[in-house]
């Protein structure tokens, strides 16, 4: 009795320490496709809004002013909401830019029919792995 209480306690303590893995490229490539993220989104240069090698840049190691924006909410929790709520007209204004170079547009919610909390959160992870800081 008092092992199994043990066994759980430690297991409880890992199980929500550990940091979960990264989806492969090939999976979060494909998560991504499928959810339309795509479209603005492309791995290693801006289109309508920000690469994801850019959004690891900022977030995976994030510097005082981000720090300072986020407001203390951790990087995951800012992105994980950020998807699931979109953003206001204006307010990318460091991310979204015309051909000219001006701000424009908004991030359009992305709903757990278009895709799952746990893709979202293996798709974070992959995200967030792609900063030379985290490697």
């Amino acid at each position: 009795m008092k092992f199994r209480f043990l066994f759980c306690c430690f297991f409880s303590l890992f199980a929500f320490s550990a940091k979960s893995q990264p989806v492969k490229k090939d999976t979060a490539m494909a998560l991504m496709t499928k959810s339309g993220c795509m479209v603005c989104h492309a791995l290693d240069k801006t289109k309508i809004g920000p690469s994801y090698e850019e959004v690891s840049a900022r977030y995976a190691s994030p510097t005082d002013e981000v720090k300072a924006y986020l407001k203390g909410i951790s990087p995951y929790e800012y992105l994980f909401a950020k998807v699931r709520k979109g953003t206001k007209v204006g307010v990318n204004k460091n991310w979204i830019k015309s051909k000219e170079g001006r701000p424009y547009g908004m991030m359009t919610p992305n709903p757990v029919a278009r895709i799952s909390d746990a893709d979202l959160k293996s798709l974070l992870d992959f995200i967030l792995s792609l900063s030379p800081a985290t490697k």
